[in-house]
């Protein structure tokens, strides 16, 4: 039975107000109204904990104001990610003019009942393949469901690996999505460590590196990307490094530690948060692109000058309209020779210019149109050429407004393969998320909402 608190008159709410009732200093309710019925929610984002009440409130949604997660106040249900979970909700009531507070109901995720005998292989453990396997099971789907993935480890926050994890401000224990008995309670089977060398599209099948074949009535294709890397004497130096996995980091992180110059070759969102974080870690830091201003390509010249200007102001230099030719070391990285003459100094080389959709094992399938930068082409059901076979993420070339896009966002990857889920569920929806993207650098947030443009 709710023991019942006061909080609030009820002349205090109507369809547009919100208010924030601390009900003591570790919890607080976002309180409003809608269509007549006082309703009580959780009032921090599961993500990072966003306080909801500063958030944008619209149409009985709320988003956070951190990474735009957004939910409804009518059941605290997850409209839109990075968040994972729903909100809290509690117990309203409404009496003699005044509102009560009752008990409070957290969220869960349930196995569901019944004997589905259909499988789902999920390859992938990143944004998209982990949303769409907690999707299936928040949707009713009692079936089989394996996702197997390269990566070491089962799905973790890679945003952070460029942020917190690099900077030394959020140890690698808040890395991972899930812990394992949350798989485990669902039924999802994590494979790690495992690679998918072939599809067989006609079976459903893949094929692994070490000769495993898993078939399934419905598959996701979700690999993401590869890191680009440069095609230049000395890459191969000890001290040179790309940035995509926990394993990459933390091989940062280590030679890091007694690195005096370091040089981010890239001026793209991740290569200046990397010379934002070895920046923080006491390292002099050169950043060196072809471009006239960091982030120009996706922001223009006048944002990408006045985050230059931001990175200046920390110490950190540019060598803007240069490309490296090669890395010089004998064993280890010593310096950094640019097409234009400059020689940099350098004992660790990071380089982010950009990753290729992971597409290799779908050779001769027909899925792809044979150049691997294009990905794979999907609906709007986000559905391949093959019935049952699925792509998102990264890979997935899908149609937008007015023409096809591509997109490498961690958010909107897991907003793919939630839809996924409900298109395997039978939903016949089109994909309609607007890309979302954040950076945050020396306390300094960036936040980006991509709108298509008509060709």
């Amino acid at each position: 039975m709710s023991q019942w608190r006061r909080v609030a008159q009820s002349s205090d709410l109507n369809e547009h107000t919100r208010v924030v009732i601390e009900l003591d200093e570790d919890e607080a309710v976002f309180l409003t109204r809608r269509n007549g019925k006082p309703l009580a929610i959780g009032s921090s984002c599961p993500h990072y904990g966003g306080p909801l009440g500063d958030g944008v409130y619209h149409d009985g949604r709320v988003v956070c104001p951190y990474h735009n997660a957004t939910f409804s106040v009518d059941g605290g249900t997850l409209d839109r990610t990075p968040a994972l979970d729903d909100l809290p909700v509690y117990d309203v009531k409404e009496e003699n003019g005044s509102v009560f507070i009752g008990d409070r109901h957290d969220p869960s995720i349930s196995m569901p009942s019944g004997d589905d005998e259909r499988r789902v292989l999920i390859v992938g453990s990143g944004a998209a393949g982990s949303a769409c396997a907690e999707t299936l099971r928040r949707e009713g789907f009692s079936g089989q469901i394996t996702m197997i993935t390269a990566d070491e480890e089962p799905p973790y926050d890679r945003p952070m690996l460029s942020k917190g994890l690099l900077s030394g401000d959020a140890p690698a224990k808040y890395l991972p999505l899930r812990p394992p008995a949350f798989y485990e309670s669902l039924g999802i089977r994590v494979v790690t460590g495992t690679r998918v060398e072939q599809l067989n599209p006609t079976d459903r099948a893949v094929t692994t590196g070490d000769g495993q074949t898993m078939s399934a009535n419905m598959i996701l294709l979700a690999t993401g990307g590869v890191p680009r890397r440069l095609d230049i004497p000395g890459a191969e130096l000890s001290g040179v490094f790309t940035l995509r996995s926990h394993r990459d980091a933390e091989a940062i992180i280590a030679a890091s530690k007694d690195a005096k110059e370091a040089v981010v070759v890239g001026a793209g969102f991740v290569g200046m948060e990397v010379a934002a974080q070895l920046k923080q870690r006491g390292l002099s830091v050169c950043v060196v692109d072809p471009v006239t201003e960091p982030l120009e390509q996706v922001l223009g010249p006048e944002v990408g000058a006045w985050m230059r200007s931001v990175h200046e102001d920390q110490g950190v230099t540019f060598e803007m309209k240069q490309r490296p030719r090669e890395f010089v070391g004998e064993g280890a990285l010593r310096e950094v020779r640019l097409d234009d003459g400059p020689v940099l100094p350098a004992d660790v080389v990071v380089y982010g210019v950009g990753v290729e959709p992971r597409v290799d094992y779908l050779e001769n399938t027909g899925l792809t149109d044979g150049n691997h930068s294009r990905g794979v082409r999907v609906d709007g059901r986000l559905s391949t050429t093959v019935a049952d076979v699925y792509a998102a993420g990264d890979i997935a070339v899908y149609p937008g407004l007015h023409d096809e896009h591509r997109v490498e966002h961690w958010v909107h990857a897991q907003e793919q393969g939630r839809h996924v889920a409900r298109a395997m569920m039978g939903s016949d929806e089109p994909y309609r998320r607007l890309p979302f993207f954040w950076t945050r650098q020396y306390g300094t947030s960036l936040k980006l909402l991509r709108v298509s443009r008509r060709p």
